[in-house]
């Protein structure tokens, strides 16, 4: 596992104690289909965009440094998109976790992107946040 996604499903654990188990996307995305997660909350990487670098030209020997921009999709599977105890609350709490985190070993703080609903299917919804940390590439 990525070691930020490891560090997120770390962040999230005290969800647990409301009855939400955290986890890391499963390899089988299948597994989701034949599961009836009641509570459930998914962290997986999402991908990443780095800008262009500047001032590198063809044939010079300087560092080539990029800002990239890394993102994370955190999924909730809750039944019960309305009642007080399930979608709402935990969106916040994953929010109120996740925007200003420091992962180990990074320089800069997650922010939240966008939310909102994916999908319901037999009672359970699927509803996705996406967050992003700034870093840096640089060449050695």
């Amino acid at each position: 596992m990525d070691p930020i996604e490891k560090a997120i499903v770390e962040r999230l654990q005290p969800l647990n104690a409301i009855g939400i188990a955290v986890e890391a996307f499963p390899n089988d995305p299948k597994r989701l289909e034949r599961a009836t997660p009641n509570r459930l909350v998914l962290v997986r990487y999402q991908g990443s965009e780095s800008n262009r670098p500047a001032g590198n030209s063809p044939g010079t020997q300087a560092p080539i440094i990029q800002r990239r921009l890394v993102r994370y999709e955190i999924l909730l599977l809750i039944k019960d998109l309305r009642t007080h105890e399930n979608v709402y609350p935990v969106r916040d709490e994953v929010i109120n976790r996740m925007v200003g985190y420091v992962p180990p070993g990074q320089k800069w703080a997650f922010y939240h992107l966008k939310d909102g609903w994916m999908a319901q299917s037999e009672g359970i919804w699927f509803y996705s946040q996406l967050f992003e940390l700034p870093t840096v590439l640089q060449s050695a």
